[in-house]
């Protein structure tokens, strides 16, 4: 398949306009003969380029061709597409629309479905959040199938808000806090709570999927529709989001004129998220010893003379306004 196809140039028709675009003035036994096809068949396929304002003929007795450049002529096939594309998007809200009057009056099934099979369960957790326009509501927990969310990143691209709340065992995890610094610096909004009650994945407060039972094989899981208990996990998000503590909530442009490296930042994350220093240890790769002294050390930067201390003044001296009622649980954190 070309690389054209998407715009819907075929094969051959592509062939033809390569051709054109390095021989410009060719005629038609030379492009014949350039691409191995009859002149017959190349005809057909000039007069079908020149209809999608690919080509052109040039002026004069013989009939020569060229290409029309492709800033233009590929340009006008993108944006041809972007609008059908904009027409299907408008038929899915109608159809939708449609789904859910319907859907008032069909019983439970309509509105709870279940999935079986590990390979179905994949295609419906990445379905559910393809389908989100705006939001993402996530509760992360220990234990994972695979380690990372390969929706995400383009989800976030298009910009689609993920807000997730990482279960306080999950920062154990090798090699998780740096998927969640990762994720951060991608766009997600990241949260740290202590025993949350299950994993989740909203779309929009409109679509969920939740394991049917806790554990590494998850071979079945519920996905919920518009519904009374959808809004009820939508609630339950709600709340252990508003309590959790932020794992990077601090400006990293600003530091209030305290010489802070990007270390000492990381620890301070990790104190906010109420990490032992034997965790903290092991995710910045430092000895305990070494964490006891650069947590000495900032103790020393912040003038404070208790680690409850250290987290009010870092919250206080580094935190974005926004985070107001979450300033105490941070500080506690670090206890």
């Amino acid at each position: 398949m070309g690389v054209l196809a998407e715009l819907g140039v075929t094969d051959r028709q592509e062939q033809v306009y390569l051709a054109l675009i390095d021989r410009p003035g060719a005629d038609l036994p030379e492009l014949a003969a350039r691409c191995e096809l009859s002149p017959a068949l190349v005809s057909q396929t000039l007069a079908e380029l020149h209809h999608q304002g690919l080509t052109t003929r040039l002026p004069g007795r013989q009939a020569r061709y060229s290409a029309i450049t492709p800033a233009l002529a590929l340009e006008v096939l993108v944006r041809q597409r972007a609008e059908r594309l904009d027409d299907v998007r408008h038929e899915i809200a109608t159809l939708t629309e449609r789904f859910q009057i319907a859907s008032r009056f069909a019983g439970s099934g309509e509105m709870i479905e279940v999935v079986h099979g590990p390979d179905a369960v994949y295609q419906r957790w990445l379905q559910v959040q393809r389908s989100a326009q705006s939001v993402i509501r996530v509760f992360d927990k220990p234990p994972y199938i695979e380690p990372g969310n390969p929706a995400e990143p383009g989800l976030l691209d298009q910009g689609v808000t993920f807000k997730t709340v990482y279960d306080r065992a999950a920062l154990d995890v090798p090699g998780k806090v740096a998927g969640i610094w990762e994720a951060a610096d991608a766009g997600e909004n990241s949260r740290v709570a202590g025993d949350i009650p299950l994993k989740m994945f909203i779309a929009d407060q409109r679509m969920a999927i939740v394991p049917l039972r806790e554990g590494t094989d998850v071979d079945s899981a519920v996905v919920l529709h518009s519904s009374c208990l959808l809004d009820a996990l939508v609630a339950l998000f709600d709340a252990v989001w508003a309590r959790a503590v932020p794992l990077r909530d601090r400006d990293r442009a600003s530091g209030d004129g305290l010489a802070l490296t990007d270390v000492h930042r990381r620890l301070l994350d990790l104190l906010d998220a109420g990490l032992t220093d034997e965790a903290i240890a092991r995710h910045l790769g430092m000895s305990y010893r070494t964490v006891q002294r650069r947590i000495s050390e900032l103790m020393e930067l912040f003038g404070a003379q208790t680690r409850y201390q250290l987290g009010v003044q870092s919250v206080r001296r580094l935190s974005s306004p926004q985070r107001g009622e979450l300033d105490a649980g941070a500080a506690r954190a670090c206890v």
